[in-house]
């Protein structure tokens, strides 16, 4: 084998991996994005709040360019998620804001973070009667007694 063929060989052996690569490339905004939300998320944990907001912003910027809303709304249920894992319970006011925008399983996410029931059907349940009495129908078992 010459070196032209040897070249050749090397050049098809590239071409075939190439073209049975997966899928097309990700995009850049979204390795960006997914970066600055693990960053944020890290720097949150670790106590650096100067950082996560600079991580946090950098990645809703990145998301926000796409114009879908949906990112943005996941991006805050995230950031929402990390506060929780912290054991800091706080309204989710990035979420809230968003909230219309948001599909059933993001609502039920939200409701699920700030620790409110949730129904099968993504939608909060409702609150129990007043004073923890039990439920109308004596509530003692299917029978009701």
């Amino acid at each position: 084998m010459n070196r032209t063929t040897s070249y050749a060989a090397v050049a098809l052996a590239a071409l075939l991996v190439t073209a049975c690569s997966s899928g097309p490339p990700v995009p850049d905004w979204q390795v960006s994005a997914q970066s600055a939300v693990e960053r944020a998320t890290a720097a949150y944990m670790g106590g650096n709040s100067v950082i996560e907001q600079a991580e946090y912003q950098r990645a809703r910027a990145q998301l926000a360019s796409t114009g879908r809303v949906e990112l943005v709304l996941q991006a805050e249920l995230v950031r929402c998620a990390a506060r929780v894992a912290a054991l800091v319970f706080e309204e989710c006011s990035g979420f809230e804001a968003l909230r219309m925008d948001a599909g059933p399983a993001q609502r039920a996410y939200a409701e699920y973070l700030a620790g409110r029931p949730v129904t099968a059907w993504g939608r909060a349940a409702p609150a129990p009667p007043a004073g923890g009495g039990a439920p109308a129908g004596g509530g003692g078992g299917p029978a009701g007694g």
